[in-house]
């Protein structure tokens, strides 16, 4: 019949064995020329706990300050070399841009791991205004 679909009665998925061979010829990334990106050395940024809310939407966000420190302290053990932090205030869980919650998680973090570099600034956000980086840095 003419307006019969070609495909008519034929399963949409056929499942089969992603064996060694198969993959070879699907993913023959052994004939690819080499891409040199990671030829030279990698500097890994530790970014927790990030400026996700945490919660429902992502509950591995920690919010206590004593686990804070720990996933900040983990991932520069396991060979992150910049501290880049967010801290979250533990009664709320939110991200907040407060210099002594931030000095509280880095102290712990030093004690911890002794020096490392971090990448976290001093500013504060005002609304319809210039951003202030001086605010709070000599803390």
């Amino acid at each position: 019949m003419e307006n019969e679909t070609p495909n008519a009665g034929r399963p949409k998925y056929v499942p089969f064995a992603l064996t060694k061979d198969v993959v070879t010829e699907m993913f023959p990334v052994e004939t690819e020329p080499k891409i040199p990106t990671m030829d030279k050395p990698l500097i890994i940024e530790s970014a927790c706990p990030g400026w996700q809310l945490g919660e429902a939407r992502f509950p591995a966000v920690p919010v206590a300050l004593k686990d804070q420190i720990k996933e900040q302290v983990d991932s520069l053990k396991a060979g992150a070399v910049i501290a880049h932090i967010h801290p979250r205030d533990p009664k709320t869980g939110l991200a907040q841009m407060n210099h002594e919650l931030l000095a509280e998680v880095l102290d712990g973090v030093f004690a911890e791991v002794g020096d490392c570099v971090t990448f976290t600034d001093s500013l504060y956000p005002v609304l319809n205004a210039e951003v202030d980086c001086i605010v709070g840095t000599e803390r």
